[in-house]
């Protein structure tokens, strides 16, 4: 009983997540193929001030985003492109990390990819 009371109280505490606890910058290790270590790139998620989202990552800039909220988990979509074609990104946020998968139609690859915060909102956006 004492479990579950405390379960409860800490429930209650928590604040729920919200699409803004994806804003930021990630480093993202990619994981292209399973013999070989991940390779680093940074991926940013922006919220502008009317509430639209932006950002970049691969080097490109988001030519579509899409967030939801199921189950407690913010999760974010975009699509990207550069000279091979078309990029495909997901994930969820889980523990304060991003777990995804990026498909790209140009290479004819999916690859996994799990991404660790490196600056918060203030640093992205540019205020101290």
């Amino acid at each position: 009983m004492i479990f579950t009371l405390a379960f409860v109280i800490a429930q209650s505490v928590l604040p729920a997540p919200t699409i803004a606890d994806l804003e930021g910058e990630w480093s993202v290790a990619l994981y292209y193929a399973a013999e070989q270590p991940p390779s680093t790139m940074t991926m940013v998620v922006q919220i502008d001030d009317d509430g639209r989202l932006g950002g970049l990552f691969y080097g490109s800039d988001f030519e579509a985003v899409q967030t939801t909220i199921r189950f407690d988990t913010p999760t974010i979509a975009a699509v990207t492109s550069d000279g091979s074609g078309v990029y495909f990104h997901s994930a969820r946020l889980i523990d304060g990390r991003l777990e995804g998968q990026t498909f790209s139609v140009g290479r004819d690859v999916l690859m996994m990819w799990t991404a660790e915060r490196t600056h918060d909102v203030m640093s992205v956006n540019g205020a101290p």
